[in-house]
């Protein structure tokens, strides 16, 4: 059976998907890319150990050191106090239809999945 099949493209579909909740999870809860990195280095090292070439910086050779240093910049979100409904009516009324559309899809989303949680219980 040749390696390239239906069950290995499957496979990799599963992959990534998986990686997509990671992604998805790493989104909603701010992660670092030093912290995403972090998780997702034993995946690099599997994925290099089957062949697949994978990012490793170059070494110099002065220093057998790396060539290229990357640093990750931890944007760490300010703290912020939830607005209060007045500052909402303020914001709406300055907001530009997109973010006014935007602002309507989150929450119909929201009541979506109340509605959904509370059909389910």
């Amino acid at each position: 059976m040749a390696f390239d099949n239906p069950t290995n493209a499957g496979r990799v579909e599963k992959m990534i998907e998986i990686l997509g909740h990671i992604d998805k999870s790493a989104k909603s809860n701010r992660a670092s890319q030093s912290v995403i990195a972090t998780l997702l280095g034993p995946l690099w090292d599997e994925l290099a150990s089957v062949g697949v070439p994978v990012f490793d910086s170059p070494k110099t050779e002065e220093t057998g050191g790396p060539a290229l240093e990357i640093e990750f910049v931890d944007p760490s979100p300010k703290p912020q106090m939830p607005p209060r409904w007045s500052d909402i009516r303020a914001m709406i009324a300055d907001a530009d239809t997109d973010e006014l559309l935007l602002a309507l899809a989150n929450i119909g989303d929201q009541l979506d999945k109340r509605i959904h949680d509370m059909r389910a219980a």
